[in-house]
C-alpha cells in the first residue's frame, strides 16, 4: 500500500506533497494486520472483493486512518461506516489530521 500511495503522489501530486507523506510515514505507527477470512467476508458485503482484504486489514488493526486514493471504491457511506471508527479518506486528510495532532502533542 505504501508504494501504490508514494507511485501515485510521483504521478498526480507534487513534490511538497511526496514530502509531506515520506514525514508522515517517519513518524507514523505501522501496523500489519492479517484480517481473518470472516473478516474478509464481512467486508466484502460493502466493497468489491479486490479491496475487501484492504478494507478488513484497516478495520482489524484499529488504525486511525486508511488513506486511499480509490474514490470510486473506498469514498461511499456504507464503506465509511463499515469502516468506522477508522477513518477513510484521501492522503492530503490524512496528513492534514496528522500535522494538527502533532502540533497539540508538539505544544
Amino acid at each position: 500500500m505504501i508504494a501504490e500511495v508514494v507511485r501515485n503522489l510521483q504521478h498526480k501530486g507534487t513534490a511538497v506533497s511526496l514530502a509531506a507523506f515520506f514525514e508522515l510515514f517517519a513518524d507514523a505507527k505501522s501496523v500489519i494486520a492479517h484480517p481473518d477470512n470472516h473478516q474478509i467476508a464481512q467486508a466484502a458485503t460493502v466493497i468489491n472483493a479486490k479491496d475487501a482484504p484492504i478494507l478488513a486489514s484497516a478495520k482489524s488493526a484499529d488504525c486511525d486512518w486508511l488513506a486511499t486514493l480509490d474514490k470510486r471504491h473506498f469514498f461511499q457511506a456504507l464503506v465509511t461506516e463499515f469502516a468506522a471508527p477508522v477513518q477513510v479518506g484521501p492522503p492530503k486528510d490524512v496528513l492534514i489530521a496528522f500535522k494538527s495532532s502533532k502540533s497539540i502533542t508538539d505544544s
